[in-house]
């Protein structure tokens, strides 16, 4: 790209393109954003900078005016494509978030016990007074000098909102420095991030999953926890199902990170179930040597059928039929041939005596909704998060007492606690509930039918 500046003359001088990479610190990048947040788009609110994770650390953290969680990850030079994978995983571990974590990695607002400064912040800064529910949704944003070839159309193929900026640095003779920034993807459909300018922002980009499809796909992955949960994972830990309109997953893991492991999804494009081994990038390359070190030996347990895929996230897969009880022993297969080989490749994670006690007695986040719409129902179908959970506790006080339970999970909040937010979640996914203000639900007509049906 080249950049001119015209005279009083008419007469056009170019000016030199810099190289920011060679003279600048990442840094430098990160100051001028933080002073400058517009330059991304629409306002934000900056209230993070070098984030600690489990898988990284991120460059800049921020909140839209509709309360979602922006990841901004900054590269000075070529950005590779290992970044797309990077952020996937940056934006994966913000949507476990509950507010607790979110105040407490918003390293740039004071904490205090008294008040929450986080909403005191958004209020000052969007100049409102109705602030909306926090981490409803997760966007990233890449800003780099220069990408590789391929990495749009991998970012593009992520189920998370994105944004691709490239910059690019100008300096004339007298020493006035010039940036300019060129939006290379996209996805906007709901946020504030939007592309400058009147063009309306581009339709979703992910096929979308009809609601009887996933309702369908959710039924069958209970069906198969049933049948393999007894033999190497509890009611709540080891199998997770994932929702969302664009993807569904149900994924087996006893490792530290609770989406690496063996999943079970449904393909849109062919109207298929398919098993995956599904890792990072960085982890899933040091699975894939070692597989294909012993792939005589894995064909001999597993079959020939398997489909060998060397890419970001799979090392192997096969096309499956939606009959549980074949789903459930391909998995237990896959458990006891591929586990030695995960073990090596993902980080474990940290066990603690009152987490593997087998006398703990769970109720599982699924079991939690309809005594949550109970709740709703007795109190006129409207009421707050925090007397949901006192509720709760008053009717599953021996299971919640338990140690499992009272462990902390996250800043100031119990497991128990965890737990019924992360099922409060996942009714209003399912349409069951709606927030009705901030901290506070309602329940929806579907979910009075389902309460009626369910009782």
């Amino acid at each position: 790209m080249k950049l001119f500046k015209k005279t009083k003359d008419n007469i056009f001088h170019s000016i030199s393109k810099k190289h920011f990479g060679s003279d600048n610190l990442e840094k430098t990048l990160e100051d001028w954003l933080e002073a400058n947040p517009h330059l991304l788009g629409n306002d934000i609110l900056l209230i993070g900078r070098q984030v600690r994770t489990d898988h990284g650390i991120i460059d800049l953290l921020a909140l839209d005016s509709k309360g979602n969680i922006v990841v901004i990850e900054l590269k000075r030079g070529r950005a590779p494509r290992e970044v797309v994978g990077q952020l996937n995983s940056y934006l994966t571990i913000a949507a476990s978030w509950p507010e607790s974590e979110l105040i407490r990695n918003a390293n740039f607002i004071p904490y205090s016990r008294k008040t929450n400064n986080l909403i005191k912040k958004f209020e000052e800064h969007f100049k409102c007074s109705d602030v909306p529910e926090f981490n409803s949704r997760q966007i990233g944003v890449v800003v780099a000098e220069e990408f590789e070839s391929d990495f749009v159309p991998q970012i593009g193929g992520l189920r998370f909102e994105c944004h691709v900026l490239q910059f690019s640095n100008f300096v004339d003779q007298a020493g006035e420095e010039y940036l300019f920034i060129n939006t290379l993807h996209d996805s906007d459909t709901e946020g504030d991030l939007e592309k400058n300018g009147d063009d309306k922002p581009k339709e979703t980009e992910h096929p979308q999953v009809p609601e009887e499809i996933r309702t369908r796909f959710y039924k069958l992955a209970d069906a198969v926890h049933d049948l393999v949960k007894n033999e190497f994972c509890t009611d709540s830990d080891g199998w997770r199902v994932h929702k969302s309109t664009s993807f569904v997953q149900a994924v087996f893991s006893c490792w530290k990170t609770g989406y690496e492991g063996i999943s079970l999804y449904y393909e849109p494009e062919t109207g298929k179930q398919y098993l995956a081994t599904n890792c990072l990038p960085k982890h899933n390359r040091i699975l894939s040597a070692r597989l294909k070190e012993n792939k005589e030996e894995i064909e001999a347990a597993l079959g020939k059928d398997i489909r060998w895929e060397i890419s970001d996230w799979e090392s192997l897969y096969e096309y499956i039929s939606d009959d549980p009880v074949e789903i459930a022993e391909r998995i237990k297969a896959y458990v006891r041939t591929l586990k030695p080989y995960l073990d090596k490749a993902l980080p474990q994670k940290s066990s603690t005596k009152s987490f593997e006690d087998p006398k703990t007695e769970k109720i599982s986040r699924e079991n939690l909704i309809l005594p949550i719409l109970r709740v709703l129902v007795e109190h006129k179908g409207k009421v707050s998060r925090k007397q949901i959970k006192e509720e709760l506790h008053k009717r599953f006080t021996r299971i919640f007492e338990q140690p499992w339970y009272k462990r902390e999970s996250g800043q100031f909040q119990h497991k128990w606690q965890h737990e019924i937010e992360w099922a409060n979640t996942n009714a209003t996914k399912e349409r069951l509930l709606k927030i009705a203000s901030r901290g506070v639900l309602e329940i929806t007509d579907k979910g009075q039918k389902y309460y009626e049906e369910n009782k």
